[in-house]
């Protein structure tokens, strides 16, 4: 369908959507998490990693209608129904917290107030790509008379910079 009038562009379109893989979803993910507690005190880090990742594919740019008729190269036609791959992402997170446990008006009642600071993205790494979803729309540019058709660009979100969470809470 167009998206600007919602026109129907093409019925029972066959898409090159062979070898594609899940988008923005990581094929390998791993975390690893060190904590240390001691008399109300704790520290916790953390590594992340996610790996084979790759860009939400585009069905309609690989339907003969567009893949095909905009591409004048083998070249051309692979940017229209390869999948880019995403970069591996590495983030690490860091946890403190100190902990009260306060004494209720009877023996048996305690109360706990903690008072937690805690840092995401560490390393401050602002190229963390988060997902990423290739656009619909295609550039058409007229040279010498003729049209070349290209994609347009992969539109990319990407993870926050260092965050920093400070935290207090009351458990009664």
């Amino acid at each position: 369908y167009a998206d600007s009038d919602n026109a129907l562009l093409c019925d029972r379109a066959v898409a090159y959507m062979g070898g594609i893989k899940v988008g923005n979803a990581p094929l390998v993910a791993m975390s690893a998490n060190i904590a240390y507690m001691n008399r109300g005190w704790g520290v916790r880090l953390t590594a992340n990693y996610a790996g084979l990742r790759y860009v939400e594919a585009e069905p309609m740019r690989r339907t003969d209608r567009v893949s095909r008729q905009a591409s004048l190269s083998p070249e051309m036609f692979r940017r229209f129904t390869e999948q880019e791959r995403l970069p591996d992402a590495v983030t690490a997170d860091v946890a403190v917290w100190k902990s009260f446990r306060l004494k209720g008006k009877r023996d048996d009642d305690y109360r706990r107030l903690v008072a937690s600071l805690s840092v995401r993205n560490l390393l401050g790494t602002e190229r963390v790509v988060y997902s990423a979803r290739e656009s619909l729309r295609i550039y058409r540019r007229s040279i010498a008379g003729d049209y070349l058709y290209e994609p347009f660009p992969t539109r990319y979100t990407y993870a926050y910079p260092r965050t920093y969470y400070l935290a207090i809470t009351y458990k009664f």
